[in-house]
């Protein structure tokens, strides 16, 4: 009967029964038995009746406890164990299904978990910051380039942005997102311990009848692009000032000789000099720009040979010693006596050591002397050129190698330089992968190190 259980059990007990009474009442109206026999196997059938709907019940009821519990297992988010395996009882499908939703839920929360490692993985290395805020401006999700950005603690997740940023100005940005009124970036500058300047963009998430209202931000450290936008802005300037001066002595004294035919001789030629010296410098400029753009340039083809760092050194000071002697300045040069092996583009390399050798006899006064030597070892070459000048002040020595920085204004130009000599130096010695250091002191000197790595044999 248990197996034929479609209806509930009781209906099928109930069944039985009136079956039952049937056949005691046809007995009894045939004359076949007494009417007490009859009561007596009534109360049998009725006791009969009860007894096996109440174990159909107590069957049903055991048959279906293991598949209730998993179907409340799936209910919190647990998977319960399989329920179908061996089964061939009426029972069999329905645990068939519950073990099916089972391994559905199973593959639902592994690729569940696999995108939410995913997601962590990919905003963990996300080079831009990510912060997301719950309500009351809270953060709930915030990645490592953010944490590093504002060198936010390690619990910064249910904190106020505005304490994680120190900037009063965030709160205002976050209630102008909220009322959808407000802007959706913001730069913040941040002193510490240096100015660094932060950009964030904002944007709002619409909350749902399960989730509130959510914000998400990105943060970008701008902080080099405020720099180089500063130095496009200096390059500018400067350029300019420094293309204006020769170009107003030159427009000037034209146009006096084209105004005044009648000038002396002398006069003329002394305007003429004048003209042709300021022409030389721009022409010196314009070639130091380019030589700049083509070092600053990821692009230029560099020309990288193998090459001796002593005939770079030795053309140098042979060039440059007639300036030596014209200025009354001894010019000395100490090579090792083994050659030194570089790979190298021999051009930037002439233009580095020039440029530090030409400073050095502007800046040295007669009398006094300019040293250039090479040091070598296993792993770097170091060309050191020194002088005995006029130095150069502790507050100027970290700005020497910008552009048309000079620690000496007046006496720059008077010299002839165009500004841009030791900026050129330091690219030169960067593209190789080198470094350029200095030392100074006011009246005694300067001595400019040129580090280079050597080529490995």
């Amino acid at each position: 009967m248990i197996e034929a259980l479609g209806a509930p059990a009781w209906k099928a007990a109930l069944a039985a029964f009136f079956v039952a009474i049937a056949g005691i009442l046809l007995a009894r109206l045939a004359g076949e038995i007494s009417w007490g026999l009859a009561g007596g196997s009534f109360a049998v059938a009725l006791l009969a009746a009860v007894a096996a709907a109440w174990a159909a019940s107590r069957s049903i009821a055991s048959e279906l406890a293991p598949i209730t519990r998993a179907v409340a297992a799936l209910a919190r988010g647990e998977r319960p164990p399989r329920l179908s395996e061996g089964r061939k009882d009426s029972f069999g499908a329905l645990a068939l299904s519950v073990d099916e939703a089972g391994a559905a839920r199973a593959r639902a929360d592994r690729q569940a978990i696999v995108e939410m490692l995913e997601l962590r993985a990919i905003l963990d290395h996300a080079a831009e910051g990510i912060i997301v805020l719950g309500e009351e401006g809270r953060v709930q999700l915030i990645n490592g380039a953010a944490r590093q950005i504002f060198d936010a603690p390690a619990d910064a997740a249910g904190k106020l942005l505005v304490e994680i940023t120190r900037n009063p100005g965030v709160q205002q940005f976050l209630d102008g997102l909220r009322a959808r009124s407000g802007r959706t970036q913001i730069d913040l500058e941040l002193p510490d311990p240096e100015i660094r300047y932060i950009r964030i963009v904002g944007g709002l998430v619409p909350g749902s009848a399960d989730l509130p209202e959510r914000i998400v931000l990105l943060v970008s450290d701008v902080s080099d692009l405020r720099r180089l936008e500063r130095a496009r802005i200096d390059f500018v300037a400067n350029a300019s000032h420094e293309l204006k001066t020769p170009l107003a002595s030159i427009l000037g004294y034209a146009e006096t000789l084209h105004d005044d035919p009648e000038l002396d001789a002398p006069t003329r030629a002394r305007f003429q000099e004048v003209i042709l010296r300021n022409a030389r410098r721009l022409q010196d400029l314009v070639d130091d720009l380019l030589r700049l753009a083509r070092m600053e340039s990821s692009s230029t083809a560099f020309h990288l040979e193998q090459l001796d760092l002593r005939e770079v050194v030795r053309t140098v000071v042979t060039l440059r010693s007639s300036d030596a002697a014209t200025r009354s300045v001894e010019l000395h040069c100490d090579l090792p006596t083994l050659p030194v092996a570089l790979t190298a583009d021999r051009e930037a390399l002439l233009q580095c050591v020039d440029n530090l050798v030409g400073n050095a006899i502007k800046y040295t006064p007669t009398g006094r002397s300019v040293s250039v030597s090479l040091l070598a070892d296993d792993e770097s070459a170091k060309i050191v050129v020194s002088d005995t000048g006029v130095g150069i002040a502790p507050e100027h020595l970290p700005r020497i190698f910008e552009r048309f920085y000079r620690a000496d204004p007046g006496r720059g130009r008077e010299t002839g330089g165009t500004g841009l000599g030791l900026a050129i130096a330091k690219h030169a010695a960067t593209l190789h992968g080198g470094t350029i250091e200095v030392e100074s002191e006011l009246g005694k000197g300067s001595r400019f190190e040129v580090i280079l790595p050597l080529a490995r044999t």
